[in-house]
């Protein structure tokens, strides 16, 4: 199981712009550590899991995972 965090900066003040974001965190069920941050356990590939959490999100929208690797943590970019 790979944790990753998923941290966000959203573009859009509406939560009903964003409704595919949040249900997917559910999905996930995604531990909220702050109002923007969510701890996610997932056996998912990279690839698979960037690709729901950009297509859930918007064009100007910043969205980051900290995950942990060999070298130590680091923080990828998802959008």
């Amino acid at each position: 199981m790979r944790t990753r965090f998923i941290t966000y900066d959203l573009n859009y003040a509406s939560s009903e712009e964003y409704e595919e974001l949040y249900t997917l965190i559910d999905e996930y069920n995604g531990k909220k550590i702050t109002e923007s941050t969510y701890q996610i356990e997932t056996n998912e590939e990279w690839a698979t899991f960037k690709t729901k959490f950009k297509n859930a999100t918007h064009v100007g929208d910043i969205i980051k995972a900290i995950v942990r690797t060999d070298k130590g943590l680091e923080v990828w970019t998802i959008r």
